[in-house]
C-alpha cells in the first residue's frame, strides 16, 4: 500500500507541473517532449539496474505488452480531449465509478456488507469533497462534450489497468520493465501526432519551454508511474483505483499549500469521511 500512497503524493506534483506548463503549450506537444525525457529516465534506470526488457520476451508477452500500451495511449488521448473542454470535478466522477466496477469484479464481495457499506461511505465523502471543493466551477461551466471522452479515458484506463495487474502477477516482470515499454510507446505515437500536425500544433504555443522544464516535469511522472504499478503488483486494480481517488484531494491541498488553488476547508468533511470509510474496508 505504501506504494500506492507514494504515487498519489508524485502524481499530485506532477499535476501541478501539468496545470502550470500546459497553459501555453499544446498537452501532446507537451506529452511528447516530456516523453524524451521520461524514457531517458527509465533506459538509465535499466542500466543502473541491468535490466534487459527483451531478455525472454515471447511474442505473447509482447504481444500484451502492446496491448497495454495501447490502452493507455488511447486512455490518455481520451483524457486530453476531455480536459480540453471539462473540468477536475466531471473528470472525478467516472473514476469514482471505475472504482465501483472494480469493486463489482472483485472476488467474494458482491453480498459482503463489510465491504459494501464501507465503500458507500468512502464514494460519498468523495462526492462530497468534488461537490464542495468544485461547486462553483461546476456550475460556472456545465458543458456535457467532456463527459464521453472522460468516460471513454476511464474504459481504457481501467483496461491498461487490468492487464498490467494480470501481466505483472502471471509474469517475473519487473514494474520498471513494463513502465519503459509504456513511455517507449508513448514516445511513439506522441512524437508522430506532432509530427502530423506540426504546423497546427506551432500555432498554439505561446511561449516555449525549455529543455529543463521538460526535465523537471519527467521526474515525479516517471517515478509516480513505478510506484503505482509496484504498488498494482502488490495489491489489486480495486484497491489501486479506490487509492487513487486521494490524487485529485492530494492535487488540491498541494496546490493550496503553494498558492495555486484555493482548499475550501467545508471540503476537509469529505475527506474525513472518506478516509473513515477507506479505514473499515481495510481494517
Amino acid at each position: 500500500m505504501i506504494y500506492l500512497i507514494l504515487s498519489i503524493f508524485l502524481f499530485a506534483v506532477n499535476n501541478i507541473l501539468w496545470s502550470y506548463f500546459s497553459k501555453n503549450n499544446p498537452p501532446i506537444l507537451l506529452i511528447a517532449r516530456r516523453a524524451i525525457f521520461t524514457s531517458m529516465v527509465f533506459a538509465a534506470l535499466l542500466l543502473i539496474l541491468k535490466i534487459n526488457i527483451t531478455e525472454n520476451l515471447t511474442l505473447q508477452e509482447l504481444f500484451e505488452i502492446i496491448l497495454i500500451c495501447i490502452c493507455g495511449f488511447i486512455g490518455l488521448i481520451c483524457l486530453i480531449k476531455g480536459f480540453s473542454s471539462g473540468i477536475l470535478s466531471q473528470y472525478s466522477i467516472y473514476s469514482l465509478a471505475m472504482t465501483v466496477v472494480f469493486a463489482i469484479i472483485k472476488p467474494n464481495v458482491k453480498t459482503n456488507l463489510d465491504f459494501w457499506l464501507p465503500l458507500i461511505i468512502a464514494g460519498s465523502g468523495f462526492l462530497y469533497f468534488i461537490w464542495s471543493q468544485f461547486q462553483d466551477v461546476s456550475f460556472r461551466k456545465s458543458n456535457k462534450k467532456p463527459h464521453i471522452f472522460f468516460l471513454l479515458a476511464h474504459v481504457f484506463f481501467g483496461l491498461s489497468m487490468y492487464l498490467q495487474y494480470d501481466y505483472l502477477i502471471d509474469k517475473s516482470t519487473s514494474s520498471l520493465t513494463v513502465a519503459s515499454f509504456q513511455e517507449f510507446f508513448i514516445l511513439i505515437l506522441a512524437s508522430l501526432l506532432v509530427f502530423f500536425q506540426k504546423n497546427t500544433i506551432s500555432k498554439n504555443v505561446k511561449v516555449s519551454l525549455k529543455t529543463w522544464h521538460y526535465f523537471i516535469m519527467s521526474i515525479p511522472i516517471s517515478f509516480a508511474i513505478i510506484m503505482g504499478l509496484e504498488g498494482l503488483r502488490r495489491t489489486a486494480p480495486f484497491d489501486a483505483s479506490l487509492i487513487g481517488l486521494y490524487t485529485p484531494i492530494s492535487s488540491v491541498a498541494l496546490g493550496s499549500i503553494l498558492g495555486i488553488d484555493r482548499f475550501e476547508w467545508k471540503s476537509l468533511i469529505g475527506v474525513v469521511i472518506m478516509t473513515i470509510g477507506v479505514v473499515l474496508i481495510y481494517y
